[in-house]
């Protein structure tokens, strides 16, 4: 099975102590509104971790400490300068446009980022799971699955196979490599070019998230 990463949106509200504690209960209790709201809403790839309330410069920098442990596009200290603002904005902007919710039928969803690959299959064509689940029989040409997932980071290597870039490890003669579990798929020769120049494009896009 492959390692996928459980990403998180940790979510964190600053205040004082010298407005009260009645105020600082309020913060904590409308923060926590936005998150549950958020993660209620159903839109996002990964939910948001409510971390508590900010009010002191310890608490901030061990809160910083534990965050850059993990998988941080940046942070911004007050007063905040637009275009750092602008850059993160675009940075998370860049994660989420790798991601997407695939509709195979009307009671079929997946996300894309646990779809490992598609194929044919007797006419039809098939989803592989990265935990080896597949769904077949499904009513969609492989040209109408490229065309729809192209801009998420799938990319189509022969005839037969469309791979999600996310867990191609890179390329080793005429195949791609999967991730974690080194398992080679043919590259189409007339294909190999576009396939090299598009696996590069996405990781020069992803590859400091993903």
């Amino acid at each position: 099975m492959l390692n996928v990463k459980d990403y998180e949106f940790w979510f964190v509200a600053g205040s004082q102590h010298l407005y009260g504690e009645e105020a600082l209960k309020a913060v904590e209790k409308n923060t926590k509104e936005i998150a549950d709201y958020l993660n209620g809403t159903g839109k996002l790839p990964y939910k948001i971790v409510f971390k508590g309330v900010m009010t002191t410069a310890d608490g901030i920098t061990q809160f910083m400490k534990d965050a850059f442990g993990r998988n941080v596009i940046g942070y911004m200290e007050k007063p905040v300068k637009k275009y750092e603002f602008n850059n993160y904005m675009k940075a998370a902007v860049n994660i989420l446009s790798l991601e997407t919710v695939i509709h195979i039928d009307s009671e079929t969803e997946v996300k894309s980022k646990d779809v490992l690959r598609i194929g044919t299959d007797n006419g039809y064509t098939e989803i592989e799971m990265i935990t080896g689940r597949k769904i077949t029989g499904i009513r969609k040409s492989m040209k109408a699955w490229e065309e729809e997932l192209q801009q998420y980071g799938f990319m189509r290597i022969n005839d037969a196979c469309i791979i999600n870039c996310r867990y191609v490890k890179g390329f080793e003669g005429d195949n791609v490599v999967i991730k974690d579990i080194g398992v080679k798929l043919r590259v189409s020769r007339r294909k190999k070019a576009d396939c090299v120049k598009f696996y590069r494009t996405y990781r020069a896009k992803s590859s400091k998230y993903i």
